[in-house]
């Protein structure tokens, strides 16, 4: 005997059906939301170790010696891989306006690049830039408060400055700017321990997520 499903039962099972879809959907959108922020995430803390690493290598230079280094320029990409400044350095052309052809060490949310400049005899200048592209006021906040001050020599602070700059204008973090030898230089003599709130606001003038870029720039003099 052959039983025939009833038109009820085949409704519900086309609503029980249509209802797990919905649910599926609902489950997918949240998974890809979920996925979204899991990998924002990864690529903040991503770019902050990037940066404390490039640091510490930077601060590794007061026991190298100096004498040696000179990089400045668009053109230097290839003495900052040579000197393994930034490892690894995955070579891009910088992504800010106006900078073309401007090569730079691709960060997962930007770019960074150095330099190291003689300002005179046996003083040379200490730059690094990190450009967060487009601008986030998440990793500058996390880039900022990562305790970066502590992977650098105590004393580059005694002429170190730190500041972030964009499209907004520029914003001075740490330093104030003082002349020495007919030249401008930056001095600072304690770390000045701004709080999270204090950064996050800064962070949200300059890097605000709606800009094209935002840097955060570290600059010290340092003693051969």
């Amino acid at each position: 005997m052959i039983f025939k499903a009833s038109n009820s039962e085949v409704g519900r099972s086309m609503l029980e059906m249509l209802g797990v879809l919905a649910i599926v959907g609902i489950l997918s959108v949240g998974g890809m939301s979920g996925y979204g922020v899991a990998m924002r995430k990864y690529k903040i803390s991503s770019t902050k170790d990037a940066v404390l690493d490039t640091l510490k290598r930077y601060g590794e230079l007061k026991n190298e010696g100096f004498e040696y280094y000179r990089i400045e320029g668009a053109d230097a990409i290839e003495e900052i891989k040579e000197y393994d400044f930034i490892n690894p350095c995955n070579v891009q052309v910088s992504a800010i306006p106006g900078a073309s052809g401007y090569k730079v060490c691709k960060l997962p949310l930007g770019e960074q690049y150095v330099k190291v400049v003689p300002i005179w005899e046996y003083v040379y200048s200490y730059m690094y830039f990190v450009t967060l592209v487009p601008a986030n006021v998440e990793a500058c906040t996390s880039i900022l408060t990562s305790g970066w001050e502590e992977v650098l020599p105590a004393e580059w602070w005694n002429f170190g400055r730190l500041w972030i700059g964009s499209e907004a204008g520029r914003l001075d973090i740490y330093g104030s700017s003082t002349t020495f030898n007919n030249q401008t230089i930056y001095t600072h003599y304690s770390i000045m321990r701004r709080t999270l709130s204090e950064i996050n606001d800064d962070c949200s003038v300059i890097c605000n997520n709606d800009l094209e870029y935002c840097t955060i720039v570290f600059d010290f003099l340092g003693y051969n």
